[in-house]
């Protein structure tokens, strides 16, 4: 598992990409929660995500409330990018926040930049004669549906959003000029969350990122978390586990090994 850093322009719309080869000896992979998404082709192998159904060779992963467990049959090789909260909207050519929990093949994806060259896109990215090529045309299906000014100017406005909900909600409410309940309006249309609820999605994921070189006390605070015990309680019930197993889990994972838990060990490569 191995994750690719993505060019400058698409910073602020993916996190990168990543190449997956999972033996057939691993029987399923768990992701926590996350409030971004993943475009996802899978070139060998079948998957199956628990509680929602086959996952298409070509699909397009919403944001995630809970922890999502994805079953295998046979060796597993796929390339996707991650996608920011802020590109999702872009992607679909609509709010996004009807893709929480769910999935939709490519072909269902309703963005009017995507959709027009998915199936081009699926073909060349199949015969790519490597991986490195497959994720570079995957950045370009995704820099052309971000590109233009109606895209850019929507694109702004949910970084904006992103921003503001870094910080206390009152303080969002001002920066974007809105009310509490607007604001929970716009959150929950474009990302299909509640505003507090993105923000201890995003904090866990910050917490775990960290969890490679940070611990205890200073991990919880940093991540904006009141103590330990409250960090606990949300990694339970958002990523599934104990800290202690998913660490351990996924250094397995860095080292090669095979473990459910490798999209973690893809977390620290890109947290740095």
């Amino acid at each position: 598992m191995r994750w690719v850093a993505p060019p400058d322009d698409l910073r602020p719309w993916t996190d990168g990409g990543v190449v997956v080869r999972a033996p057939s000896a691993l029987a399923d992979s768990c992701f926590p929660a996350m409030v971004g998404s993943m475009l996802v082709l899978r070139l060998a192998g079948a998957v199956h995500r628990v509680g929602v159904g086959p996952l298409p060779a070509a699909a397009l992963i919403g944001p995630s409330t809970r922890p999502s467990r994805y079953l295998h049959q046979g060796a597993v090789h796929a390339v996707g990018l991650l996608i920011r909260p802020e590109a999702l909207p872009l992607l679909l050519g609509a709010p996004g926040g009807r893709l929480v929990n769910a999935q939709l093949g490519w072909a269902d994806a309703a963005g009017a930049g995507w959709s027009a060259q998915q199936a081009a896109l699926q073909v060349a990215a199949c015969a790519a004669p490597d991986d490195d090529a497959r994720l570079a045309l995957l950045f370009e299906g995704l820099r052309q549906s971000v590109a233009g000014p109606a895209a850019g100017r929507h694109g702004a406005l949910l970084q904006r959003l992103v921003r503001a909900l870094q910080g206390p909600l009152k303080a969002a409410c001002q920066d974007l000029a809105t009310s509490p309940r607007q604001l929970e309006r716009l959150c929950r249309a474009q990302f299909g969350m509640a505003p507090k609820q993105f923000q201890t999605i995003a904090r866990l994921q910050q917490a775990l990122h960290a969890a490679a070189h940070t611990g205890g006390a200073d991990l919880a605070l940093q991540a904006g978390f009141y103590d330990q015990s409250h960090l606990a309680r949300d990694l339970r019930r958002l990523a599934g586990e104990p800290l202690g197993t998913l660490v351990q889990q996924a250094r397995q994972a860095g080292r090669g090994g095979g473990t459910a838990h490798w999209p973690l060990a893809v977390g620290w490569q890109l947290s740095g």
